[in-house]
């Protein structure tokens, strides 16, 4: 690899002929380099003048050229031509060129020796240009930013330059960071974890970012990056259970609660649904509709089946549910050997 170079042929022992080339600039975004060339006429002890003589330059298969005026005097160089040249990479980044050059003098001496075309060739490999992978998500060559529920797999694509490219793939999700897959060549797939839920007990989706490293052999040659967004499932939602506990031991003595003695403690016991704290209750109990997480009823109003409902709602807006049907005594039952005064 190099940045410059050049190649020089004999004319006569006080005259040759050099070709230069220098690296300008590189894109990556076209993966090019230009280069700035000349073809200088270098003489030595000696003189010589020719009109409108032609010469020819061709640099990595384009030909370039001209005529020119060939004056040149003793111990002095003259620049015959130059200009600058767009060389294109292989897709791995990389490139050798080859170049050639000619300059006709079409001069007999006076040795009678004639002067016909002189030319020379060459080649130079240019600085790599790193061509690392873009990744895209879901979909190929385009990402999808939405790649779905956490949980499920969706595909990884490489979009590599060159088919010898390997790739360490990484993915950052706020603190969060790690490897999916090394070696990768054109892809690979992966499910955002669902305890990755945990950081997001606010929101129904959270987003990150999948890195891919590329490497030709060993060397790292770039990275680049690409957005995502998971959704968290509708199946994510908190659920509850209820205990209920009749509060005048009425329930101890006939087996059930019973109406217009009973009051019964209600208590809402929950499990939140991946760190999402519960934001609300909704308890309906004896006709009332109470919005705690425990409550108690007063005597209860009516007999037969009466069911106890209790809703919670988390902080992403999701719900559960859980009821219970309660049988109560209409009245208390005599006791026996008890009568009435």
């Amino acid at each position: 690899m190099a940045t410059s170079g050049s190649t020089k042929i004999t004319i006569f022992s006080w005259l040759s002929l050099e070709f230069i080339w220098q690296q300008n600039s590189q894109s990556v975004e076209n993966n090019s380099t230009t280069i700035g060339w000349k073809m200088n006429l270098i003489s030595g002890n000696g003189t010589l003048t020719r009109s409108d003589r032609k010469w020819t330059v061709v640099i990595d298969g384009v030909t370039y050229t001209g005529t020119v005026k060939v004056n040149i005097g003793a111990n002095s160089t003259q620049t015959l031509a130059s200009g600058t040249a767009a060389v294109s990479h292989s897709d791995d980044g990389t490139k050798t060129f080859s170049y050639s050059f000619s300059q006709e003098f079409k001069l007999t001496l006076n040795n009678g020796n004639y002067m016909g075309t002189y030319s020379g060739a060459g080649s130079g490999t240019l600085e790599p240009i790193a061509r690392a992978s873009q990744p895209s998500l879901v979909t190929w060559p385009d990402t999808t930013q939405n790649v779905g529920n956490f949980g499920v797999e969706f595909a990884i694509h490489m979009n590599r330059k060159a088919s010898t490219f390997t790739h360490t793939v990484r993915y950052e999700y706020g603190s969060r960071k790690g490897t999916i897959a090394t070696g990768v060549g054109t892809g690979t797939t992966w499910a955002v974890p669902l305890d990755f839920m945990n950081d997001i007990p606010n929101a129904t989706s959270g987003s990150g970012r999948i890195y891919v490293d590329t490497y030709s052999g060993t060397k790292l040659i770039g990275t680049k990056y690409t957005g995502f967004t998971a959704t968290v499932p509708s199946t994510v939602k908190p659920t509850c259970s209820l205990t209920l506990e009749d509060i005048t031991g009425v329930d101890d003595i006939y087996g059930s609660p019973v109406q217009r003695l009973s009051k019964i403690k209600i208590t809402v016991n929950t499990t939140p649904a991946y760190s999402s704290p519960i934001a609300s209750y909704a308890v309906s109990a004896n006709g009332v509709n109470y919005n705690a997480a425990t409550a108690t009823t007063t005597e209860l109003k009516t007999s037969g089946s009466s069911q106890v409902t209790a809703t919670v709602k988390d902080q992403r807006g999701r719900s559960g549910s859980a009821s219970y049907t309660m049988n109560v005594h209409t009245a208390a039952p005599q006791v026996a050997g008890c009568s009435p005064l």
